[in-house]
């Protein structure tokens, strides 16, 4: 595990480089996204490399938000 401290200023640009070297090269990634304010730094700096043409989202499944999980007990 590695565990990179950034300051609240890069948060957006370093946490959505992190993300995006952990999908490397899977074929068609699953990403969990998680709900509130904490993740939208993160969502704005993907959205702003999208709309660059930095990063492409084409081979990405459906996202599925992480709070929308059911949990069944055998």
């Amino acid at each position: 595990m590695r565990i990179t401290v950034t300051s609240p200023v890069d948060f957006g640009a370093a946490a959505c480089r992190e993300l995006l070297a952990l999908v490397g090269d899977f074929e068609a990634p699953l990403i969990g996204l998680a709900t509130g304010n904490t993740p939208i730094p993160l969502y704005q700096a993907l959205a702003s490399r999208v709309a660059a043409g930095e990063v492409s989202l084409r081979r990405f499944r459906q996202p599925v938000a992480i709070d929308e999980y059911v949990v069944r007990e055998h």
